[in-house]
């Protein structure tokens, strides 16, 4: 009989225990720090920005913090600054943490931020002493002013300003033709709220260039007397097929077939000293049944270029001695090695020392004739060169410290490089996607982003709180300044120490 009282006096001890865990006086008298006490461990977080889908499991524990206060707040901050590609920050506040609100969506969006420093540069284009940008941003900031800048900015020197209302797609390339008008190609279907698919000029005001194309345009190359070819993922103009490649018929308003163009996506296009066209991408034949491995040359036929590569190009440029240099994902071209970056010259491939130890995504030739790479590569030969290097005829040297992201577009002028992508800082410099080299890194304002807004349907449900941890789901929707919904949800579990 003892022990069975005994039973009954330790089971109603452990009753009120509970009891009063689960009432409010707990969390008032919970031993919270004076700081907050940073959780280590999140379950999942998935997040989709900037056209693409991102998660994250219990891999990565370090991207996610949820903190408590001695206020009983609870403050979930996650941050992904240390990821060059894509960097945010999300952080969201619950004031006085109740039992009743468990298991309910209790977030208001007024105690959410979201700053995801998001965006990414793909064109860059000197012209005169101003420099243009293109890209997916919606934000362009000098040193004293936030500018609107849809897609596209001119900067000159101090300043950025925009150019008219932008585009509603991204931009992929600027090029500018003899007479100094700007040639615009990418995804998007209107310019300054005119209808321009996938390419437009700007003289001052934007324009469309017949009826445009069913799909990107990657790369646009205009030759000496203004001949104006477009390149990219598209197949048709209206009703004429093209197969991905294109040039402009001004008198008769169209875009005309180069032959039966080519079976995969162009990527890059050029034009050399004497105005015959290449082409480079993903393609291996022509739609003559023609075989051009990535690599093809139109002069009223197309022809192979010594034997082609055999991976992706992603850029073309021209040497000062009508050279045909070469950048992108291939390890050969011919049978010569030629690790992401050659050169054909004088009938034959060459290679760049060791090549580079990832893709590369653009070339540029300096006024010396050095060779200036950017891309996704973290060693250039024997060198360490983050996303950037330049070969000087004899070897391969680092730009500083190179920048953190991926490079997409180089730009050289006189001593300056500028190069653009999805970079946060260059060497030490935080420049936020675009950035000046010489000698020393610098930025151009502070860069460019797209900025995000919370929009109806933020929630946060709690479902778990003990004095070692707390838990629950959320989920948070959003539109940025360049016209995209996005999303963040997930659910979190976080141990304090």
């Amino acid at each position: 009989m003892k022990y069975v009282l005994l039973l009954i006096i330790i089971a109603t001890v452990f009753f009120i225990s509970c009891e009063e865990v689960n009432n409010e006086t707990f969390y008032e008298e919970a031993p919270f720090p004076d700081q907050p006490v940073f959780g280590e461990k999140t379950d999942f977080i998935q997040y989709r920005f900037n056209e693409q889908d991102y998660s994250f499991e219990e891999s990565q524990p370090t991207t996610s913090i949820t903190a408590i206060d001695r206020n009983n707040t609870i403050r979930f901050h996650y941050d992904r600054s240390e990821e060059t590609d894509n960097p945010m920050q999300l952080t969201f506040t619950v004031p006085k943490i109740r039992e009743e609100q468990f298991g309910n969506d209790i977030i208001n969006n007024s105690n959410v931020t979201f700053k995801p420093n998001t965006g990414s540069i793909f064109a860059v284009k000197a012209q005169g002493n101003d420099l243009y940008v293109g890209g997916s941003f919606g934000t362009a900031s000098d040193a004293s002013n936030d500018i609107t800048a849809t897609r596209i900015a001119k900067w000159d020197g101090i300043n950025w300003e925009p150019l008219g209302q932008g585009l509603n797609g991204r931009v992929r390339v600027i090029t500018f033709a003899p007479d100094g008008v700007m040639y615009v190609g990418g995804d998007f279907t209107r310019a300054g709220g005119k209808i321009a698919r996938r390419i437009a000029t700007w003289d001052g005001a934007w324009s469309s260039i017949g009826i445009g194309f069913d799909g990107p345009v990657y790369d646009i190359a205009i030759s000496s007397t203004g001949e104006t070819y477009a390149g990219g993922e598209f197949i048709a103009s209206g009703t004429d097929t093209l197969n991905h490649i294109a040039k402009w018929n001004s008198a008769s308003g169209k875009w005309d077939s180069l032959g039966n163009g080519l079976n995969r996506t162009v990527h890059a296009l050029a034009v050399d000293n004497n105005d015959i066209l290449y082409a480079g991408g993903d393609f291996i034949r022509s739609g003559d049944a023609i075989n051009v491995r990535r690599l093809a040359k139109w002069d009223t036929a197309w022809s192979e270029v010594g034997g082609g590569t055999d991976g992706t190009i992603r850029d073309i440029a021209v040497g000062l001695n009508n050279e045909i240099y070469i950048a992108g994902s291939f390890t050969a071209s011919g049978s010569v090695s030629t690790r992401r970056v050659g050169v054909w010259e004088n009938g034959s491939w060459t290679g760049f020392g060791d090549g580079l130890s990832k893709t590369a995504r653009s070339i540029s030739v300096a006024d010396n004739g050095n060779l200036i790479v950017g891309g996704e590569f973290s060693m250039a030969g024997s060198v360490e060169a983050n996303r950037v290097a330049v070969w000087d005829g004899s070897g391969w040297s680092a730009l500083g410290d190179g920048v953190n992201g991926t490079v997409h577009a180089v730009e050289t002028v006189g001593n300056d490089v500028f190069v653009g992508g999805e970079f946060i800082k260059s060497g030490a410099i935080t420049s936020n996607r675009i950035a000046k080299w010489n000698g020393n890194w610098s930025a151009l304002g502070t860069g460019v982003r797209i900025d995000y807004t919370i929009t109806a349907g933020g929630q946060l449900t709690l479902t778990y709180l003990t004095s070692v941890g707390v838990g629950g789901t959320f989920k948070f929707l959003f539109r940025n300044n360049i016209g995209e919904e996005s999303f963040i949800s997930g659910n979190f579990l976080s141990h304090f120490e």
